[in-house]
């Protein structure tokens, strides 16, 4: 019965418009978390959705650009003072159409959230930020899991700063 059980689950996730499994955890300078969001992004049918403090890697917006080019729906809460550094790909995202607000945090605070959801069906969280750096230089990481109540529960935070800003 397990076994059946095991592929059956198996053949859920193969059917799954991201494929993963479980929750894994990965860091920066070992686990090239760059090229796993990429593959989640490329994977996305249907939606990407998170909130951001920093976002200069061109790879990981060149991936949101080409899933807004296949219909993918693409939203973002960015951090608005980080959104007008130097390197920042916030104008090369809006210039694609990509669906981009700019927050900041309460006060003099700042938006620091670091998260996407893909589809609905996976959550990428953690302290990485998506820039060059982060691969890099930093020490950062980033958790995938497609628990459906971690995914809740980062989707309504996710309405909640889309609805207020």
């Amino acid at each position: 019965m397990k076994k059946r059980l095991r592929i059956f689950v198996a053949l859920a996730l193969l059917s799954a418009s991201v494929l993963w499994a479980g929750t894994e955890v990965y860091f920066s300078g070992i686990d090239a978390i760059e090229k796993k969001l990429i593959r989640a992004s490329d994977n996305s049918k249907r939606t990407i959705e998170g909130a951001i403090f920093d976002l200069t890697n061109q790879n990981l917006a060149d991936a949101l650009v080409r899933a807004n080019g296949r219909k993918v729906k693409v939203r973002f809460v960015v951090d608005s003072r980080q959104a007008r550094g130097k390197y920042s790909q916030v104008h090369f995202l809006l210039s694609s159409g990509t669906a981009l607000k700019l927050a900041r945090g309460r006060s003099r605070g700042i938006m620091h959230h670091k998260f996407a959801i893909f589809d609905d069906a996976l959550l990428a969280t953690g302290s990485y930020n998506w820039t060059k750096g982060a691969e890099a230089y930093n020490y950062e990481n980033i958790i995938f899991t497609d628990d459906p109540a971690m995914i809740r529960s980062y989707k309504q935070e996710f309405n909640r700063l889309w609805r207020t800003h």
